[in-house]
């Protein structure tokens, strides 16, 4: 094995809950049946981490599947570089984009940094397909979304007006349009466990989401005789793909504090430079002319990284990896002696635009999601009339114009539930989701809870300087002392992820702790000022602070419908292969929403559980005429 198990425990950055759906995960994934796999709890009795994934990885080394379990830890993203850094040492020498990587690395002062984030914009970066031909560059910047420059594709985009400077995108150019991506761990070849190479994405029908075209003398690879007519013509537009392939590979986030690097600072670009597998060049950013002051790094910015025809719409990052702009084309002057300095579009320029034009990035839609049963973990329970809070969680995840979810409803109708499916909807490796249980935590003190909130997120729990040594009243010793050390210990620990904090069942019990409830005031008013953070209630009986109004997605639970039961039936249908057949579905569905109303009358609490039990035995039956059809 090229990595040591202590190494590996050395190099995770995953929370308990969060190894425990990996540890079932690659169980499923080698094919074994449920009653044939094992819990990682249930084998894992120590209190300290550590020593829990210890035995957890030893377990799976005894039964064959460590490689795959390492193999799915860094395509998730939970390690801090070390394992990738591994995977690519024990690789056969030989490849050019391996080397790269290492070469990369070499100079920075946190080299396994630059590994994780090699790992992650492989997985992010896609190739721009057009009528099967590569045309540039793209990145993922949602679970559907692809964000490319606009002028890769420009052709699919008609002219109105006599300026000939108007554009409309063509609403049949979605069958023309495709993405494709490669995977950092299918460089790693040699025997050890690998997934597909390349994986190809269709644009959807409505493909395409906000644009702003390029200046037209940039068409021409030129630039205008005015510098300052670029402003307004930011040369990017979203695609809106027919899948969701972000769900597994996580996307790149947009943060409005993204700027372009200093000059003489490191980019690394990532791009498919005529058409080629993924590449990617480290170089620095370029010194404006005193002349060009005004205009870059404002409208544009200069680079020295390699780029050649394809590359147009590549992600450029800066040393922390984070993205801060697109990869445009040629600057007009040349560097010393005679060296092409290369420009691109800051994605704060970017964003703005967008969000000036639409406000909030789509969500993915529900039927487009396929997510129509939860995980083993659940018993593949099935999902019946959570649309709703499906595309609340999506517009909370992707616009964060939301960050609050508050779900109410009667007992029994689903509240909890949603947690769970809330779970299966966001992937580990770009959501690290914190689930504390509200009997659990109901009598805590407000160290406590927030240890167990650091200790959710696999975090270690800061030292609190006790409330009568700090030179200030309690509210503030809560705000400055506790709550931002919690929120340093969630930073440390999230690698660019999502959190969400997510508390259950709140209204059977209230947060009685002293000092608790005010912590946990100071951590919802903390969403307002932190991008990543995000908060679900299940159930909550008190109030939020009146600031906070605007950002809450208020989620009811209400009792499901016929075509709640319909879409479910054609979701899992279609999920097992088969065409649904519309007659069949509603005649299913009406049977089983007449048994949901005797349940509810006589047994509410209980007719959700009893309406799921009637969908799995509905399905049971597709499965037999399936397993009868290939018997035959």
């Amino acid at each position: 094995m090229y990595l040591s198990i202590p190494e590996i425990v050395a190099s995770l950055r995953v929370s308990r809950a969060e190894f425990a759906r990996l540890f079932l995960q690659v169980q499923a994934d080698e094919g074994l049946v449920p009653e044939g796999r094992v819990e990682f709890e249930g084998i894992a009795l120590e209190g300290v981490d550590s020593e829990a994934f210890t035995t957890g990885l030893l377990h799976a080394q005894n039964k064959g599947w460590l490689k795959p379990l390492v193999h799915l830890i860094v395509q998730n993203g939970l390690e801090d570089g070390g394992m990738a850094k591994a995977l690519i040492a024990a690789a056969p020498p030989g490849s050019a984009a391996l080397n790269a990587i290492t070469n990369a690395a070499a100079g920075f002062d946190n080299p396994e940094a630059v590994y994780r984030g090699v790992a992650s914009g492989m997985r992010w970066t896609v190739k721009i397909l057009v009528d099967g031909a590569a045309k540039g560059t793209g990145i993922l910047i949602g679970p559907h979304l692809v964000l490319t420059a606009w002028h890769v594709l420009k052709p699919l985009f008609n002219v109105n007006g006599a300026d000939g400077r108007t554009y409309t995108a063509d609403d049949e150019a979605s069958q023309r349009i495709q993405v494709e991506f490669d995977d950092f761990l299918s460089l790693v070849k040699g025997g050890v466990y690998a997934p597909h190479e390349s994986l190809r994405v269709s644009a959807h029908k409505n493909w395409c989401v906000v644009f702003s075209p390029c200046h037209v003398d940039e068409l021409s690879s030129r630039l205008p005789a005015d510098l300052r007519e670029l402003d307004g013509m930011w040369d990017y537009v979203v695609v809106r793909l027919a899948q969701t392939p972000g769900l597994e590979r996580r996307w790149a986030p947009l943060d409005a504090r993204a700027v372009v690097p200093r000059n003489k600072s490191v980019i690394l670009v990532f791009q498919h430079p005529d058409g080629q597998p993924l590449k990617f060049n480290r170089n620095d950013i370029v010194e404006p002319d005193p002349a060009e002051a005004a205009i870059v790094p404002q409208l544009r910015f200069l680079h020295r990284a390699n780029a050649t025809g394809g590359s147009s719409g590549g992600p450029c990052f800066d040393k922390s990896f984070t993205l801060f702009g697109l990869h445009q084309g040629a600057w007009t002057r040349p560097g010393e002696n005679g060296a092409v300095i290369n420009r691109g579009v800051p994605l704060v320029r970017v964003k703005e635009h967008f969000d000036a034009r639409i406000s909030e990035l789509p969500s993915p839609e529900p039927c487009d999601c396929q997510i129509s049963q939860l995980g083993a973990r659940d018993l593949q329970a099935p999902v019946i009339g959570c649309d709703e809070f499906q595309s609340a969680v999506w517009r909370s995840a992707i616009a964060g114009s939301k960050k609050i979810i508050w779900i109410s409803g009667d007992p029994g109708g689903g509240k909890t539930f949603r947690t769970r499916l809330l779970a299966v909807m966001l992937a580990d490796s770009g959501h690290l989701k914190i689930e504390l249980n509200a009997s659990t935590i109901s009598k805590m003190s407000a160290t406590e809870l927030a240890g167990a909130i650091c200790k959710g997120a696999g975090a270690p729990v800061p030292d609190f300087a006790p409330a009568e040594k700090f030179a200030s009243t309690v509210a503030i010793w809560l705000r400055d002392e506790v709550c931002m050390k919690v929120v340093a210990a969630l930073e440390s620990v999230r690698a660019g992820r999502l959190v969400w904090l997510i508390l259950v069942d709140l209204n059977k019990t209230g947060i009685w702790g002293d000092g608790a409830s005010d912590l946990m005031y100071d951590l919802y008013l903390q969403t307002a000022a932190l991008p990543w953070l995000r908060v679900v209630l299940d159930g909550m009986q008190g109030d939020l602070p009146s600031a906070l109004e605007r950002t809450v997605a208020w989620e009811e639970t209400s009792k499901p419908t016929r075509r709640d039961m319909e879409a479910f039936l054609k979701r899992a249908i279609v999920g097992l292969g088969e065409n649904p057949d519309n007659l069949t579905v509603s005649t299913h569905a009406v049977s089983a929403m007449k048994d949901f109303e005797k349940w509810r009358a006589k047994r509410p609490q209980e007719a959700m559980r009893l309406l799921s039990e009637k969908a799995m035995e509905i399905l049971e039956i597709y499965l037999d005429v399936i397993h009868a059809r290939g018997n035959s």
